[in-house]
């Protein structure tokens, strides 16, 4: 054997001790089910061989991890799906490498070590509760090359609009699975969806949200927010039929944001909300009705030498007092 094919095999070989497989002899595929080492670092081999066999390890099993004392997992080249619990009240674990396209439901619910975990754009599908107890949750939403990948694995008979519309649903889901996968902070990056997706947002009551929108420009988003701080920054959202920021979050921070509607454009639904201004932001409403707050508190942060303002086009509805000199209406 070639020292090199010798060095490729070794390398898809090697694995932690306490390692438990299922094999399927018909397709040549093993699974793992379970872990009994004492190694906090776990590798997952790319092949298991047994009985002279070399079998694709192309799976886990549900809460084949579930409540270890490991720090760290890297998965097989084959393993594109963590199921359900998988790694579930694994309170040390800090990460896990691999390429993975489904994250199932609590597959890191209680995992409290991993103290920021990032989502990348390839995931097609978020679990419930997958994240439940994370302190820090990054969210690249599915990009548009995923996306369409994803719509033809469902329906290899889709083409055209039919295509890309079903790509959009599936992008709508999966940004609804992270917002509501658990985690305590959350910040949702949408830079890379596919265009014209209508964003519908329900945050829960979490520590933290923010929306990053990469300078970019969306169609009728929609933002409900019950966090206690919700953060907008860098985007322009139009074209909305319906109210755009309904915000029930005591702090909410507006960094270089431009929002658009028909009609009202925020409601902050909370007494004596504090709205901090990083940037320059604009709320504009077509038909002048823009704003309801009570007792807002303004404050203006100085980014890049630059005080932040706020600019908003048509009426404000206030009860009490504005507190702050950094709005111009």
């Amino acid at each position: 054997m070639p020292y090199f094919v010798h060095e490729y095999v070794t390398e898809k070989t090697v694995m932690t001790s306490g390692l438990s497989f299922k094999t399927n002899t018909t397709n040549g595929t093993a699974t793992v089910v379970g872990y009994t080492g004492t190694d906090v670092d776990v590798t997952i081999p790319s092949y298991f061989t047994s009985g002279n066999v070399a079998y694709k390890v192309t799976g886990l099993s549900a809460s084949a991890f579930a409540g270890k004392n490991v720090q760290s997992v890297v998965l097989s080249d084959y393993i594109t799906v963590l199921p359900d619990g998988a790694f579930k009240d694994c309170t040390q674990l800090e990460e896990v490498s691999g390429y993975y396209t489904k994250i199932g439901a609590e597959a890191f619910s209680g995992c409290t070590a991993l103290k920021k975990y990032n989502v990348t754009p390839s995931i097609t599908e978020i679990g419930e509760n997958a994240f439940a107890r994370v302190d820090e949750l990054y969210v690249n939403a599915l990009d548009e090359e995923h996306a369409i990948e994803a719509a033809k694995a469902q329906d290899p008979e889709l083409e055209g609009k039919k295509l890309l519309e079903a790509a959009r649903n599936i992008t709508q889901n999966v940004v609804n699975s992270a917002v509501n996968s658990g985690a305590s902070n959350i910040t949702l990056d949408i830079s890379k969806i596919i265009a014209s997706t209508v964003l519908t947002l329900n945050v829960p009551e979490i520590e933290s949200f923010t929306l990053q929108g990469g300078l970019k420009e969306y169609d009728d988003l929609k933002l409900s927010s019950a966090a206690a701080e919700t953060t907008i920054k860098e985007i322009t959202i139009h074209n909305c039929t319906r109210i755009p920021l309904e915000i029930s979050s005591d702090t909410l921070k507006l960094d270089a944001a431009s929002i658009e509607g028909t009609g009202f454009v925020l409601l902050l639904n909370v007494p004596a909300p504090k709205i901090s201004l990083s940037r320059d932001s604009r709320l504009i409403s077509i038909e002048k009705e823009a704003v309801v707050w009570s007792n807002p508190t303004i404050v203006s942060e100085v980014v890049d030498n630059a005080v932040g303002t706020l600019d908003i086009t048509g009426n404000v509805y206030v009860y009490g007092d504005i507190t702050g000199d950094s709005c111009r209406i």
